[in-house]
């Protein structure tokens, strides 16, 4: 029970903290003459997400084995305490653009009595047994689902929300679909990846036998060092740089296709060089690159002034969505004995989203003049 609790308030916690960050690092560029550079600074503030995810396992996990659990869980204390006052000390500094509550008063008390509701009906279908490990992956993409219809027909109905952002708003819901596909294809670097990694890749670097754990940690490194060369380049296109749904679509086409690239190695008798396998894992960071910062920087871009924090939660939910269909992908679809077709279907997965979103770029760039 004290575990359960525990996860809850992280994730309560993280989600907070994800999308008031990113709707602060918005904010910074809401002049006119900064706006050419959010897409570049939200590339910068995604290696802060990626140095985190990088040291923190490292830390907290050495910490634990060698201590025990309660000193690598107060070492992430201590590291976010210490952001906190970091915090504390320069807000002073940021952008004073107070929002209305979108929240009236009287409807406060409706919003606890629907959140206390679902959690009576999860329980109840928790304790009935509909609910289990196999299924769970299904439940939770339904439900992330309703709850994403639920939100955009919430922000295009409200009077609160004027008729511009309303149309930012429409041409958002293909991009947001993109960026679901993009995640569940990305996802596989989890899975499939890894498995490959473990199985037919050559893990010997400079004499040293690279651990199978070690795979995500070449992959927030390739984030770290070339967050910074995607933030200098669209900082000297400048004006010139692509609009937000090419970067997509491109993204789409250079993350799907890099699966292809484990093809050859499959019923080869040589395994792939672990060189050759950190490329495979860099060309899938430029195309992370080139979508989830810009994802973050474009939700920011689009909110009506009443939903700056919303609208950046409803893109993490896209990442949700994603990863969990891209579970329900790999589980359904992956057949460790004939795995070629299943890296096929990412590349197509990913062509063909690129395809698409080409098709609709002219309308949706008319869309979203003046905005991107």
């Amino acid at each position: 029970m004290g575990l359960l609790l525990g996860l809850v308030f992280i994730a309560l916690g993280s989600g907070g903290v994800k999308s008031s960050a990113g709707s602060m690092v918005g904010s910074l560029y809401e002049r006119d003459d900064l706006r050419e550079l959010r897409d570049a600074g939200f590339s910068i503030f995604y290696i802060s997400i990626n140095i985190g995810g990088f040291l923190g396992p490292l830390l907290t996990g050495i910490l634990q084995d060698r201590m025990g659990f309660h000193y690598g869980f107060g070492a992430a204390a201590v590291g976010m305490a210490f952001g906190l006052l970091w915090y504390s000390r320069g807000r002073k500094n940021l952008p004073h653009t107070p929002a209305p509550n979108p929240l009236r008063p009287e409807k406060v008390q409706t919003a606890i009595a629907v959140g206390v509701l679902l959690v009576l009906v999860l329980g109840s279908v928790i304790a009935s047994g509909a609910l289990n490990l196999e299924n769970f992956s299904r439940w939770l993409l339904g439900v992330v689902i309703i709850t994403v219809i639920a939100y955009f027909a919430r922000l295009l109905g409200s009077s609160q929300v004027e008729a511009a952002n309303k149309r930012y708003i429409m041409a958002y819901i293909p991009l947001f679909l993109t960026i679901c596909m993009f995640w569940a294809v990305w996802f596989q670097v989890y899975t499939v990846a890894t498995v490959y990694f473990d199985e037919t890749v050559d893990r010997t670097f400079f004499g040293f036998t690279v651990p199978v754990s070690w795979k995500d940690s070449i992959q927030a490194m390739w984030v770290v060092l070339f967050s910074g060369v995607m933030a200098a380049v669209w900082t000297k296109m400048g004006k010139r740089q692509p609009k937000t749904p090419l970067k997509f679509a491109l993204a789409m086409l250079v993350t799907g296709v890099s699966y292809l690239c484990f093809i050859p190695y499959i019923s080869s008798e040589t395994p792939m060089p672990i060189i050759v396998f950190m490329l495979v894992l860099l060309a899938i960071t430029i195309g992370e690159l080139m979508l989830s910062p810009i994802s973050l920087s474009f939700s920011t871009k689009i909110a009506p002034s009443m939903f700056k924090t919303q609208m950046v939660a409803l893109n993490f939910l896209a990442l949700s969505i994603g990863f969990t269909l891209g579970g329900v992908l790999f589980k359904d679809y992956y057949n460790a004995q004939s795995p070629l077709d299943f890296y096929w279907m990412l590349a197509i997965i990913g062509a063909v989203t690129c395809g698409i979103l080409l098709v609709l770029a002219p309308v949706l760039n008319r869309m979203l003049k003046g905005i991107d």
